[in-house]
């Protein structure tokens, strides 16, 4: 029973591990949101689709609503483009806010991780400007937005309460995953990915992280990070199987998340960006895997 609960537990040390890291994200992102901060970087910051960028960059969800109120004045061509823009912004705060994070987690391992993901940035940008220049509509955005201004302390409470959340549902979502794999009861689930950890030529226990991270990403990795301390990986192997974690992620981030939370600040027009959103990650994704075998080829 005690090496039961030692296991059960073990993916819960990677995530306290990570938890600093993303909450000291959540307090720079409320300081950075102040209105008398926004306020000096307009000065720099000329353009209304400049500003933008900077308010999904900074944090995703402030750009969404400011997006839900811009939305009634453009044409459904113009919004989508207008969304590819902020789609790419998000994209970036995320290889900084979870990507970097995950990979210092990671640690050796972590140098194959990002560079995939970095390669799959690169890669998505070429992409997501390719289609915003294939749309052959102009945008008038006229943004107009006020934040009340908070106290440092208000700042200081918000991003608490928002991090509390967010790690109240990560460690119940990796304590629940992780008893579901030690009760076995996820191993229906191993004839499906065995095969795709062959694919990849990777160890075939690896396929637990895969089954882990379709829940979210930190639960594979913490697995991952868990195989790889018991040598049962080597930093290639963790690196690589890392990146299929993401895959599968994204791939059923598109119903757990994706949809509905574009659904419900912009309406039907959400399901739209959430497929293309989801098409474009797993595209993107794909590369980085390449880039990653291709580079692990030469080295192992």
């Amino acid at each position: 029973m005690q090496e039961f609960f030692i296991k059960v537990l073990e993916p819960l040390k990677i995530v306290f591990t990570l938890l600093p890291i993303v909450y000291l994200g959540f307090i720079l992102s409320e300081v950075i949101l102040r209105k008398s901060v926004i306020f000096y970087l307009k000065r720099y910051i000329r353009s209304d689709l400049g500003i933008l960028f900077f308010l999904h960059f900074i944090n995703p969800h402030l750009g969404f609503r400011v997006l839900q109120l811009i939305k009634p004045c453009l044409k459904e061509k113009e919004f989508i483009k207008l969304y590819l823009i902020c789609f790419y912004a998000i994209v970036i705060n995320g290889y900084i806010i979870y990507i970097l994070p995950l990979s210092f987690v990671l640690g050796k391992a972590g140098i194959y991780f990002a560079f995939g993901k970095f390669v799959q940035d690169i890669f998505l940008g070429l992409i997501t400007f390719f289609i915003y220049k294939s749309l052959k509509v102009k945008i008038k955005l006229p943004i107009k937005y006020e934040e009340k201004e908070k106290s440092l302390l208000e700042s200081f409470k918000k991003a608490t309460l928002d991090f509390f959340k967010l790690a109240k549902t990560l460690l119940l979502m990796v304590l629940l995953v992780s008893i579901l794999i030690n009760l076995h009861f996820l191993d229906f689930l191993k004839p499906i990915f065995k095969p795709i950890s062959k694919i990849f030529n990777l160890p075939p226990e690896i396929s637990l992280a895969f089954i882990s991270a379709t829940a979210g990403l930190q639960v594979g990795i913490a697995i991952i990070v868990s195989l790889l301390n018991k040598g049962m990986l080597n930093y290639y192997e963790a690196g690589l199987g890392s990146l299929v974690c993401d895959y599968f992620n994204k791939s059923f981030a598109l119903f757990r998340r994706n949809i509905p939370t574009l659904v419900a600040y912009f309406g039907s027009i959400g399901v739209v960006l959430a497929i293309l959103e989801t098409i474009l990650l797993l595209i993107g994704n794909t590369v980085g895997i390449l880039f990653v075998i291709f580079v692990g080829k030469k080295i192992f």
